[in-house]
């Protein structure tokens, strides 16, 4: 394992492995009559930023095994209330397009929370910043990812949908807090030392949410 994380050409080709299913589903979701089927694949791109960044997260042991769980299955909890209660994010309702749901909430949507608050928190490292300005301008950039970003897409293509024609200001508020914590939890374990693949995902997500919103 350790020989095919040092390895650079195992790294760029993965790298541009997900490139490459990220382009295609882009341009699936371009034509309308191929959205409907590449949106219902969204899971398994979750699933697969997923494996790349555990895969190349350095020192992986069972500190981490837990604390990745907690992220997930807490990020998993949250939008359980949430869609259940109005709280913290305000009143909305998954449509069934991320696969199985427990209490209404699709399973897959904690691994979405643990790519981005990851991907995000490994980014700010190299920054040197206190553990409060860390966490605060991770929370910060994550809710802004979300205002620009998340909503847009789900709502474009159906993932989600608000009781209301906009996004409720408390959604927002949620995320900060939410986001906020799970940076906390990163710096106080300080689990997360190098990864190779977390910034290149984070970039492509970027670029694929982006493009998406803009062109299909």
């Amino acid at each position: 394992m350790q020989i095919l994380r040092q390895n650079k050409t195992v790294n760029i080709g993965l790298q541009i492995t997900l490139g490459v299913i990220m382009l295609i589903g882009l341009i699936g979701l371009f034509k309308t009559e191929t959205r409907d089927f590449f949106i219902s694949k969204t899971p398994y791109l979750l699933i697969a930023c997923t494996i790349a960044i555990l895969f190349y997260h350095e020192k992986m042991n069972l500190q981490s095994i837990l604390i990745f769980c907690g992220i997930i299955i807490g990020g998993l909890i949250i939008e359980i209330v949430g869609v259940n209660t109005g709280y913290p994010f305000g009143n909305y309702w998954y449509n069934r397009t991320l696969g199985i749901q427990l209490f209404k909430t699709p399973l897959i949507i904690g691994l979405n929370w643990f790519i981005l608050s990851y991907c995000v928190y490994f980014f700010l490292l190299s920054y040197k910043l206190s553990i409060w300005t860390l966490c605060s301008t991770g929370a910060l950039i994550l809710t802004v990812y979300d205002l620009l970003l998340i909503e847009p897409f789900a709502i474009k293509f159906g993932l989600w949908e608000w009781a209301h024609i906009a996004v409720p200001m408390m959604n927002y508020g949620g995320w900060l807090i939410s986001s906020w914590v799970f940076m906390f939890i990163y710096a106080k374990t300080d689990i997360i030392k190098a990864n190779t693949i977390a910034t290149p995902i984070l970039i492509m997500l970027t670029a694929f949410f982006t493009f998406s919103i803009i062109i299909a």
